[in-house]
């Protein structure tokens, strides 16, 4: 399941999952309008939210981050209670 699954099975949006060769090319593709809009983790998209390149819209947990503290939280801010999406990596 994708993270956008919940989103769209909640009947907030229609989304498609796309297959892509990695994170860094999805990012690629947003800074070049190749891609509307991503679902990743903070770490990765973190330097291009600085710098103004990407607008972030929300966090997929339950709660804020940190270091994002103005970005809202899907599940609370955004009016879908339950709703968390944890991102985790292994090698």
């Amino acid at each position: 399941m994708s993270a956008a699954t919940p989103a769209a099975t909640a009947g907030t949006c229609e989304l498609a999952w796309v297959e892509g060769p990695d994170a860094e090319g999805f990012l690629q593709g947003l800074l070049t309008n190749d891609v509307t809009f991503i679902i990743d983790g903070v770490t990765a998209a973190l330097p291009h939210i600085q710098s103004g390149k990407f607008r972030a819209l929300a966090i997929l947990g339950n709660k804020r981050v940190p270091v994002l503290p103005g970005l809202p939280s899907v599940a609370t801010e955004a009016g879908l209670p339950g709703f968390d999406v944890a991102v985790w990596m292994g090698l």
